[in-house]
């Protein structure tokens, strides 16, 4: 019977603690933004993610899971300058995650964040990190909630920014 009761304690631990952990701060998103993909998928491979997908359309993305959680490293094309700019794109169904994150970024008075009203009540929190680069905060609808953190450069092309906001441009 000891045997049994300590079985569902430490399968009620192993579960307590990947309902509340948290794999990503701020931090470590906009570091993994400015690193290559090789960084990327050593460090996202290290928390348990496993690739689940890689495009290669106009722009280029390798997508890693772990349970419902997603992240993402992109390669998108500047249309105007022709550059390429990177993005990373971290999803989650962990609405305290979620809110843990928005909390590490603090709005400034230099720099103060933005919201983008889409449909209805939905809306885009676009946060400044250092005047080149920037955050979304989003919650995403369909089936349940996912809560997005993407982590782009601020100077990312216009008609990116316009196509994250009306969901257009998607993985």
């Amino acid at each position: 019977m000891s045997r049994i009761c300590l079985l569902f304690i430490l399968f009620g631990s192993l579960f307590h603690t990947k309902v509340n952990a948290q794999d990503f701060s701020i931090d470590e998103l906009v570091q993994l933004r400015a690193g290559n993909l090789s960084v990327f998928e050593t460090a996202v491979m290290a928390k348990g993610y496993e690739i689940a997908d890689v495009s290669s359309g106009y722009d280029r993305y390798v997508t890693f899971r772990k349970e419902d959680d997603i992240i993402a490293f992109g390669y998108i094309r500047n249309a105007h300058s022709q550059a390429t700019d990177t993005v990373v794109i971290y999803r989650t169904r962990d609405l305290d995650g979620y809110k843990k994150l928005q909390a590490q970024k603090k709005e400034t008075t230099e720099h103060p964040d933005i919201m983008h009203f889409i449909a209805g009540e939905s809306h885009i929190r676009h946060a400044y990190i250092d005047g080149k680069v920037c955050l979304h905060f989003r919650t995403r609808r369909g089936h349940g909630a996912q809560y997005e953190v993407k982590v782009m450069p601020d100077n990312t092309d216009k008609y990116y920014h316009y196509s994250s906001l009306n969901g257009s441009i998607d993985w």
